[in-house]
């Protein structure tokens, strides 16, 4: 199997940009909480073996190279760029099945992809730019805010129209499995906002928290979202913190390193759930 190689912000220019003129090079964005990153590394280092060295494979730490993450517009990992000739043509987010990864690999050491769409005059194509499921999946714990989710609700609902977003009850069918359900939307959903009030993490009956009971529903969605590679946004209510990745089931742990949006529940709602908007536009564009 392929060895992948570390590259980090200082070598990028040179393993990255510049080898990418002597032979395409796959880059992994990745960090080491991330469990979908540890799911795909292996199915990438061995659809790369099986080019024989047509193409190579390197990933970069996205905690320790932040501003070139930023540079791509990376809002989420795993995140996959192909090089070549010097800049990124082409890329997937998220874990894809290993049959999907052969074949983008197979694309690139072909010299397929996107790179020739640019070549006939039309505009490159990134992870970050291509299309997503407009959906949007939001999670909330009902007795930490029900009242505040339902209100933002309705607020991306008059933004991006009818049926763009899923907010539990009310969107499944009666007599269905919700666990099944709940899968089956994150699936088309591109993005979810994880709305945490001041009781998110309120304590079960054993004493313990919710969230660390393996049927707690709010943490089979964000663990969902998390396995799939679905980009997940927490959304802070008022003066709610971000708990500690020492607090949170060991699934749920990067979560904590997710950048968190701040809504006001009070005066200042309008004006924050416009700038939580406006992000939102900006991640699914």
């Amino acid at each position: 199997m392929t060895e992948v190689r570390d590259v980090t912000k200082e070598e990028f220019a040179a393993e990255v940009v510049e080898a990418s003129r002597r032979q395409p090079v796959l880059v992994h964005f990745w960090a080491p909480w991330c469990g979908p990153c540890k799911v795909l590394e292996p199915m990438l280092a061995e659809a790369v073996a099986a080019t024989s060295g047509a193409v190579r494979l390197v990933r970069v730490d996205v905690d320790k190279a932040p501003g070139i993450a930023e540079t791509l517009e990376i809002q989420s990992i795993p995140a996959v760029f192909a090089f070549r000739d010097g800049g990124p043509v082409d890329g997937f987010l998220g874990a894809l099945p290993r049959a999907d990864v052969q074949r983008f690999v197979e694309k690139i050491s072909r010299g397929a992809g996107k790179m020739d769409k640019e070549a006939a005059g039309q505009p490159r194509e990134t992870p970050s730019a291509r299309s997503r499921p407009a959906r949007i999946f939001i999670s909330y714990r009902r007795s930490d805010s029900t009242a505040f989710t339902h209100r933002l609700h309705e607020r991306l609902t008059a933004h991006f129209g009818p049926g763009s977003t899923f907010i539990d009850i009310d969107d499944i069918p009666l007599g269905s499995d919700f666990r099944r359900h709940v899968r089956s939307e994150l699936a088309g959903c591109g993005l979810v906002l994880v709305v945490i009030a001041r009781n998110w993490m309120e304590l079960g009956a054993g004493g313990a928290p919710r969230l660390h009971e393996a049927g707690d529903v709010v943490r089979l969605e964000i663990e969902t979202a998390l396995e799939a590679g679905v980009p997940v946004v927490p959304v802070l209510v008022g003066s709610a913190v971000m708990p500690a990745p020492a607090a949170l089931p060991e699934s749920l742990a990067e979560l904590s390193f997710r950048n968190a949006a701040r809504v006001d529940d009070g005066i200042d709602f309008t004006a924050h759930v416009g700038r939580l908007i406006a992000g939102i536009e900006r991640l699914m564009a």
